[in-house]
């Protein structure tokens, strides 16, 4: 089993596009690897869904037959079980709940050119960039900005952490937009439970007590 990021058409087991591998166009994973490991069968997944399948087989969600990943990562990405049903969708993209809008006319996401998508505002990358974008003097993360010129996620969490009312802001911010996603996601799906997943998640409970707080804000 393979499991990759990007486009892929999972049936005939090729990656057809991919901005983590640039240079992999209708780039047959499968048969490659079939090949080179004497020719044992090989199929390709979403990385995300493969993710769900894992923590549904042995991690946090074990026994569960409805569930929702979240990945917080560079973007964000989803994968979906419905029923004990992995969600592929007509073209396997089922899950990208990192691309549904919430802020029409929103931030610019310039991998797809489309404005406003929840992994515009809510993913680690997001984090930093709208962080290094916004950043005043006042701020402690100034000294970042004059430093390396990039603020990252873990420095806006790790200021925020020290009391700085900027990176609280830009926190309280992304929490906001992940509670409204999961809200979305129980809309759509009604899973029992919802996992997140990603560099993000590292912040610990501190950040997931302030994302179910979100969560209860929105919830009916």
């Amino acid at each position: 089993g393979v499991g990759s990021p990007g486009v892929n058409d999972l049936k005939r087991g090729i990656i057809l596009k991919a901005s983590n591998f640039p240079s992999w166009k209708s780039f047959h994973i499968t048969s490659k690897l079939s090949q080179k490991f004497n020719d044992i069968p090989v199929f390709l997944e979403n990385d995300a869904n493969a993710a769900l399948l894992a923590e549904v087989w042995i991690g946090a969600g074990k026994g569960c037959n409805d569930v929702v990943m979240i990945t917080l990562g560079t973007g964000i990405g989803g994968a979906v079980m419905s029923g004990g049903n992995l969600l592929h969708g007509s073209t396997g993209m089922a899950g990208e709940i990192g691309h549904a809008i919430l802020v029409p006319s929103g931030r610019l996401n310039k991998g797809t050119g489309v404005r406003g998508i929840f992994e515009a505002y809510a993913s680690a990358k997001s984090v930093g960039e709208i962080a290094t974008e916004e950043v005043d003097r006042t701020s402690t993360l100034i000294s970042i900005i004059d430093k390396k010129k990039v603020i990252t996620c873990k420095d806006v969490f790790d200021h925020a952490a020290n009391g700085d009312l900027f990176a609280s802001s830009i926190v309280k911010q992304t929490v906001e937009y992940l509670g409204i996603g999961c809200i979305n996601v129980c809309r759509y799906y009604d899973p029992k439970v919802i996992l997140l997943s990603g560099g993000m998640t590292l912040a610990g409970n501190d950040l997931l007590n302030l994302i179910k707080e979100a969560f209860l804000r929105h919830h009916w």
